[in-house]
């Protein structure tokens, strides 16, 4: 709700939701839970919805073709 009722352009608001999604789905993934049921005790704290909203803002304003990121190395 933080997101979607903030000043930003439509575009950085469906950005960072998806993004917002993405992690609840790893962190559900993670503890064998479904999305619904995953406790947003981090991902909702406001540092990081900041991070994930200036992630959608900057690749909006970029607007690259491809986003390339290399796998997260576990264990």
């Amino acid at each position: 709700q933080i997101i979607i009722q903030s000043s930003l352009t439509d575009n950085v608001k469906k950005l960072a939701c998806r993004i917002l999604d993405n992690l609840a789905l790893a962190e559900a993934h993670c503890h064998g839970l479904s999305k619904d049921d995953v406790a947003f005790h981090e991902l909702g704290m406001v540092d990081s919805l900041i991070d994930m909203v200036m992630a959608a803002y900057c690749i909006s304003k970029v607007a690259p073709d491809r986003v390339i990121a290399s796998p997260i190395k576990l264990g």
